[in-house]
Order: structure tokens, then C-alpha cells, then sequence
């Protein structure tokens, strides 16, 4: 995810072209109308179905493990952060899901960062309406309660034409520490054991040659039980004839019964150039493992 400056209203690359989110500059009287950024992302991007498929993965996976450790790169304002923490919380409760917070938030950016940590975030209704949807158990449950303000605050807000304002609660803010950082070379902090590292929708901004450098670094530092997720943008072929998901299974990776979710298989392989060998993505005895690559 990347925050893209507006310079005289032209947009600087990279832009998705997609989907803008307007960042406000807050001051001490409020936030006021003039737009900084436009901010090409959203609350569970690509779909609420896709994050409860992955959610419900990751539960079972780690169903075991004490504490699993969340790093979301290029976390821009802080969307996908909080759309984690809000995805377990209300799958698991509170008490349950804090093994896997604080979720470790950074971008290389400073200054959305520096946004990032005001917990300020502009929601429209349908967002509203999207949130409680996401976060019910049931459809009971969303009759009789809001969930929405339970994560996120507007007591305090101002509205800005039909978008409301809100303040996330410590429900959410305190569950994610946002930083600076490029993973280009802050992937040796990433603890390798029982990690997730979501790294959605950058890498086409990498030179080939960064992007290779970058996956075979994430191959060789992630253990066995560790997980990587890219972005569907990672698929799209570039002019090159290259595409992210290719250099990431070049290495080593494969994927699992979800879209993008990536982990080595049980035997490591040399990822200086080499292909991994056919008889590491075979069934076992006629049958795949449970989360078995393809």
C-alpha cells in the first residue's frame, strides 16, 4: 500500500489508479479540508471474504503457538493494520486473539507514518456499514449491535462534507506499533519463527533485480512456520515479463490453498538461482498435506 503526494493536483507514480483515500492535516483546532495525500487504499482490501478466509487460516495454524508475530510492510496510513486486528478480535475475542498483537506496522515513508499514528481516519457510511458486517458474529449480532464504535471513536470528530471523521478507540491503536523502516533491509528484525509478514502490493515498484535480492532474503531469514502474503497487484505481468509471484516462487516459496498466502515447504533448497525440485511440490502417499503447495 502507498500513499501517493499530490503535487498541483497531478499525481506522482506509483499510482493504482483504482481507489483514493483522502488524508487530512490536523491542526489544533481539528482536521482541516486541505488534502495532503491521496491515499490509494481501504479497509479490507481486496475483499472481507478473502481476509476472513486468511484469518481463519492463520487461527488454525497457529492454533498451537503461544505467540505469532504480524509485520505489515508498506503499511501506508494504517488501513490494512487495523483491518488485522479488527479481523481477529472479532473471530476470537480480545483475550484469545492478543497473541497475535502488537501487530509491527512500518513504512519507509515518514511522513504517512507520522499520519498513521494520529489514528485519525476518514469512514464513510457504506465503511460503517462494511466494519459492523466484518467484525458480527452473526446476523443477529449485527442487528442488535454497532460494532463500529466499539474500534473506531467520532465523539470528537468533525465531518468533512458526508465523510465523518473518526479517532480509533485503544481497542485498535493500541494494538499496532507503526515505525519507520524499509523492508529492504529491516527484514533482518523479522523473527523467523511462527511470523506472518504481510507484503502486499509494492513490489512492481522494485527493480527486477530488488525484487529478486528481496525474496530470496525473506527465503533464507523466514523459518518453515512462517508465512508470507503478497497483494494481487504482485500478479499483474509487468512489460518485462515478469510478475512478483514468479520471482517468489523462483525462489523457493510456494503457495497454499489461499490466493498469495506463500510458505517454504518442509525441506529447505538452495535459492541462489535454482529451481526447486518437482518432488517438493508432489503429494505424499497419493495425498497433499493438509496446506499443501501447487
Amino acid at each position: 500500500m502507498r500513499v501517493n503526494s499530490i503535487n498541483n493536483q497531478q499525481y506522482t507514480n506509483p499510482a493504482f489508479g483504482s481507489f483514493y483515500r483522502n488524508v487530512y492535516l490536523p491542526t489544533e483546532g481539528g482536521l482541516t479540508q486541505k488534502v495532503l495525500h491521496r491515499n490509494n487504499t481501504w479497509l479490507f482490501r481486496p475483499s472481507t471474504e478473502y481476509w476472513s478466509a486468511l484469518t481463519f487460516f492463520l487461527i488454525d495454524k497457529y492454533k498451537n503457538v503461544p505467540k505469532v508475530n504480524i509485520y505489515d510492510y508498506a503499511c501506508s496510513s494504517g488501513h490494512e493494520a487495523y483491518s488485522i486486528v479488527m479481523q481477529f478480535i472479532s473471530k476470537l475475542g480480545v483475550q484469545k486473539a492478543e497473541k497475535f498483537f502488537p501487530v509491527i506496522a512500518k513504512d519507509y515513508d515518514e511522513f504517512v507514518i507520522n499520519m498513521a499514528k494520529t489514528g485519525k481516519f476518514d469512514l464513510d457510511p457504506s465503511e460503517h456499514n462494511l466494519i459492523n458486517r466484518v467484525t458480527c458474529g452473526n446476523a443477529d449480532d449485527f442487528v442488535k449491535l454497532d460494532h463500529m464504535h466499539e474500534y473506531w471513536n467520532d465523539e470528537n470528530s468533525q465531518c468533512i462534507g458526508s465523510i465523518g471523521v473518526y479517532n480509533a478507540t485503544p481497542l485498535l491503536k493500541d494494538r499496532v506499533n507503526f515505525s519507520v523502516a524499509n523492508i529492504l533491509d529491516d527484514y533482518k528484525n523479522i523473527k523467523p519463527d511462527n511470523s506472518v509478514v504481510f507484503a502486499r502490493n509494492f513490489w512492481p515498484y522494485l527493480e527486477l533485480g530488488k525484487q529478486r535480492e528481496l525474496a530470496e532474503n525473506l527465503y533464507n531469514h523466514l523459518g518453515e512456520n512462517s508465512v508470507l502474503i503478497i497483494g494481487d497487484y504482485e500478479r499483474q505481468r509487468e512489460k518485462r515479463g515478469e510478475d512478483t509471484a514468479s520471482e517468489i516462487e523462483r525462489v523457493g516459496f510456494r503457495t497454499i490453498h489461499i490466493p498469495n498466502v506463500y510458505m517454504k515447504p518442509a525441506k529447505q533448497q538452495p535459492v541462489q538461482g535454482a529451481q526447486v525440485p518437482l518432488e517438493y511440490h508432489r503429494p505424499i502417499n497419493g495425498q497433499f498435506p493438509k496446506y499443501h503447495f501447487f
